[in-house]
């Protein structure tokens, strides 16, 4: 599946991001791979060869200004995206917007649904914004890690466990069975990064959420939650990947501290007591895991 974006946009030229001295190497990789998706599907995308001070709004259009369009012919449309980056980055790219008469595109994305608000300038100069568009494309789990990690469909294969019928790994088995169905896609067992293996990935049209199981002793420690906030921190996975803790105990009765843990840095605790290998699904256990699906997946 590609990454597309509304047609409105094909053939334009898009200033996607502005290098700035602060660019984290994670950063700075997911910029890479973004831009080859965007440009797989035949958009245009220029990143200014110099670096700009993320906090001074007036280097922005000096730089762009006085040398990275002066590139290009007189006749040329801009896109101008001034999602992300500092306060002081969009400002500036929208003075630029507003000197070239250019468009500019915003992503609002912390709903289910992606939209893309619009703005152009008029004959006067002033800012005119039309109705937000659904994105309707979505990104699927390979594009999703390309992206944030750089990882190839290779990496993604699953690390299948030596011994299937292992405890841990049944459950794992088991609770990928009744996962799936409330999911668009899934991917499992597979290691993003050397250290860290993901034991289930959740995909639902633009969300995304990783599942860590813990079965005998483990799923009773704090270890489960530090595995989660380690793989799905901003850094790695982004800002809205969701995090589950399947344990097979009642990890609140067992500690409450660690439950509280859990909830201060956003793990999502699936509580399965009675599960053994073979394990019959009662009705309530069903229900408590669509509850928390419909929660996190909507």
């Amino acid at each position: 599946m590609t990454l597309s974006l509304p047609s409105f946009l094909e053939d334009l030229i898009i200033f996607a991001s502005l290098s700035s001295s602060s660019t984290d190497p994670v950063i700075a990789k997911r910029r890479i791979a973004l831009r080859h998706l965007i440009e797989r599907d035949g958009i245009k995308v220029i990143e200014p060869s110099s670096l700009v001070d993320p906090w001074d709004i007036d280097s922005i259009p000096d730089l762009l200004l006085n040398a990275e369009l002066r590139k290009f012919g007189a006749d040329t449309n801009f896109v101008f995206d001034v999602t992300g980056g500092t306060k002081a980055m969009s400002i500036g790219l929208s003075r630029v917007a507003a000197q070239v008469k250019g468009e500019m595109v915003y992503l609002e994305s912390e709903s289910l649904e992606s939209s893309l608000r619009h703005y152009t300038f008029d004959a006067n100069g002033a800012l005119k914004s039309s109705p937000a568009k659904k994105i309707t494309e979505k990104v699927d789990l390979k594009d999703f890690f390309f992206v944030q990690l750089g990882l190839t469909e290779k990496q993604l294969a699953p690390v299948l466990p030596k011994n299937p019928n292992e405890f841990g790994a049944r459950f794992e088995s088991e609770l990928r069975e009744i996962l799936q169905k409330y999911a668009d896609e899934m991917m499992y067992a597979i290691k993003p990064i050397p250290s860290e293996e993901i034991d289930i990935i959740l995909r639902k049209r633009r969300r995304v959420a990783i599942v860590e199981c813990k079965t005998g002793d483990s799923a009773k420690s704090v270890y489960g939650i530090l595995q989660l906030n380690n793989i799905a921190s901003e850094r790695y996975l982004g800002t809205y990947t969701q995090k589950i803790l399947a344990v097979t105990v009642n990890y609140q009765k067992e500690s409450n501290r660690n439950y509280q843990m859990a909830h201060e840095h956003g793990v999502h605790v699936l509580e399965l007591p009675a599960w053994q290998p073979g394990h019959k699904w009662s009705q309530a256990e069903h229900e408590q895991i669509k509850q928390l699906m419909q929660h996190i997946l909507g």
